[in-house]
């Protein structure tokens, strides 16, 4: 009779219990790590994606940023034009006149004598003093201003597509 009998059964159980835990460890490990490579590989797939979204994103905001920077030119450009025009054209007017019935009650220390066969010759009308001709005129001129400024924002808005 062998001494160890009794002892090599459990033994062996013990054996096998203890190598089906440790296959199953070596499983769980080796699945983890399938499943974290998966998952990385999932990840980079979904970082070069979302780069490659970003990127278009940038592209495309340049060519935006470049064609508004292309109208703002032109509306700009427009603008000054416009001013310029008025300019010009405040420049060439000849002085101010006020009819009669505006200057009927004042002193004719602003009229000027009416050379005859000129636009001014009609003895009902007085020239404004030469500080109140340069003040209207200034109105005229920023009234245009204004507006030239007003029609440059609606041209940038309908070129901007905030319009509905």
């Amino acid at each position: 009779m062998n001494i160890f009998r009794p002892f090599i059964e459990p033994a062996l159980a013990a054996g096998k219990v203890v190598l089906l835990v440790g296959l199953f460890g070596a499983g769980f490990y080796l699945g983890k790590k399938l499943e974290a490579g998966k998952c990385a590989e999932t990840a980079a797939v979904s970082a070069k994606a979302e780069t490659a979204a970003v990127l278009s994103r940038v592209r495309n905001n340049e060519r935006i940023a470049e064609q508004q920077e292309i109208d703002r030119q032109r509306i700009e450009k427009a603008h000054h034009e416009e001013l310029a025009q008025v300019r010009a054209d405040i420049a060439r007017a000849p002085s101010l006149r006020v009819g009669p019935a505006i200057c009927s009650g004042f002193a004719g220390s602003a009229q000027a004598p009416a050379a005859s066969g000129s636009d001014g010759a009609d003895s009902g009308t007085r020239l404004l003093s030469p500080e109140m001709d340069r003040a209207v005129k200034a109105l005229i001129e920023e009234t245009e201003r204004v507006a030239a400024t007003g029609r440059a924002c609606q041209a940038f808005v309908a070129s901007s597509g905030l319009t509905h």
